[in-house]
């Protein structure tokens, strides 16, 4: 259907859609010309009575947003954009409006995110939510406020653009078991009062990190768990990070180590440590190993690259792709 010229997708619309639009339960759209009708004919929308997922592939309109509330049974909501938007907010005030809404996933590379205010009364029943937005951390704290029974959360580019200090937090998430972010431009010191105010009930952490040497700080971790997280049965981290030369290297090291503690063996929580020398830029990466079977492995030199593990096993049965830097690294 997305090869359907305007006057086809018409006709398609009319012949179809319009009269069992009654009867949909699954809609997918992503041809522009049928979304354009769609959007041209909001005064009908509520005629889909029965609609319960509803996948919008690059839309060309918010409007088509703002009248979903009127989906008595709409229950799942995946929009996919790439292209448009470039100057306009995902409207996340109408999509917290349907009433029965519980998955709604959000793919947009080049919109903003919509400045909201900590909500009142008004909420979502929303229970897993996914954004791959840029989104600052005061955002963040704010679009919770609405979703009091968020089970799982995932955010793909959770930004410290707005890190001004964050004095105000909407009520505990008591139902919030699962998060998956990946943090850019975000210090532990920002980052660590998310975790005192959401994660009381969270069983599964998955981060991904960089830059910001206290994100390993083992002790300090030890300490959240304990204290502020004390249902976790998965901590998934993992942190990039550069060092300068040999004794910057030693420091990242010695910290890394802290990770072999009796606390992380215990609870079957095992590390790798990975650096690397590429175009004179030193790099490493930190990351658990007992819940991923996607690792990249990357083969250089045994004088460029320096692997360490709390984890008697060779790690190899966790990989899927191997990046080999050098001629030297296969002669090894």
């Amino acid at each position: 259907m997305s090869l359907l010229s305007k006057r086809n997708c018409q006709s398609y619309y009319k012949q179809f859609i319009m009269p069992n639009i009654n009867r949909i339960i699954y809609l997918h759209l992503w041809n522009p010309f049928i979304i354009g009708i769609v959007c041209e004919s909001l005064n009908n929308i509520w005629k889909f009575n029965r609609l319960e997922t509803l996948i919008l592939d690059n839309i060309h309109s918010l409007n088509l947003l703002d009248h979903l509330a009127s989906l008595w049974n709409l229950s799942s909501l995946i929009i996919n954009e790439v292209e448009v938007l470039k100057n306009d907010y995902i409207p996340y005030s109408s999509i917290f409006r349907i009433r029965t809404l519980k998955y709604c996933k959000i793919l947009c590379e080049t919109g903003y995110f919509t400045p909201l205010a900590i909500a009142s009364n008004k909420t979502s029943p929303i229970e897993h939510l996914v954004i791959d937005q840029m989104t600052g951390l005061k955002q963040l704290t704010h679009l919770l406020s609405y979703v009091p029974h968020l089970r799982r959360l995932s955010i793909n580019h959770l930004h410290g653009f707005d890190h001004r200090a964050i004095t105000v937090f909407p009520k505990m998430l008591n139902k919030l078991t699962h998060v998956s972010l990946k943090l850019e431009y975000i210090t532990f010191d920002e980052f660590e009062p998310i975790i005192k105010n959401f994660f009381h009930y969270l069983q599964v952490l998955r981060i991904s990190t960089s830059v910001d040497i206290a994100y390993l700080n083992a002790n300090r971790w030890q300490k959240l768990i304990l204290s502020d997280m004390i249902h976790l049965r998965i901590f998934d981290i993992e942190h990039s990070y550069y060092f300068k030369d040999h004794n910057n290297q030693t420091i990242f090291s010695s910290l890394i180590k802290q990770f072999t503690s009796s606390f992380w063996i215990e609870r079957g929580w095992y590390f790798v440590n990975q650096h690397s020398s590429r175009d004179g830029l030193n790099c490493g990466i930190f990351y658990s190993i007992q819940s991923r079977r996607k690792r990249d492995y990357i083969l250089s030199s045994e004088k460029d690259q320096n692997n360490h593990s709390n984890h008697v096993t060779s790690d190899f049965y966790l990989v899927h792709h191997v990046h080999i830097q050098n001629q030297s690294a296969m002669d090894n």
